[in-house]
């Protein structure tokens, strides 16, 4: 049997990865928000699901959110910003790949 600490830590990683499947996430100050495939969503779309995140306050004015459960969050919110970025700024006419750095994506224009 598992100490009490490596039993939490295990069903935390564990949650994470489900979490950031999942379209609702619900925030550790319990506000949910909607995370769609971000593939699928178009500039407008793109730019009113930031606002709406950025509307739950969950990182207050940090760069980085407080409570590690808002990880998966923080992590979709800045695939947001990337595709954001790349497909509607720098090349409106491009396919954002969230899963590839944002400095080689930048760096192969």
């Amino acid at each position: 049997m598992l100490p009490l600490p490596a039993r939490f830590v295990f069903i935390l990683v564990a949650a994470i990865p489900l979490a950031a499947l999942a379209e609702n996430f619900v925030t550790a100050k319990g506000q949910t928000v909607d995370m769609p495939e971000i593939s699928a969503l178009t500039c407008e779309q793109i730019e009113g699901t930031l606002a709406k995140i950025d509307s739950t306050r969950y990182r207050e004015n940090a760069p980085v959110p407080h409570d590690r459960a808002d990880d998966p969050l923080h992590v979709y919110e800045e695939n947001l910003a990337r595709a954001l970025f790349k497909v509607c700024v720098v090349d409106p006419r491009s396919v954002v790949d969230v899963g590839e750095p944002l400095v080689q994506q930048v760096g192969t224009q």
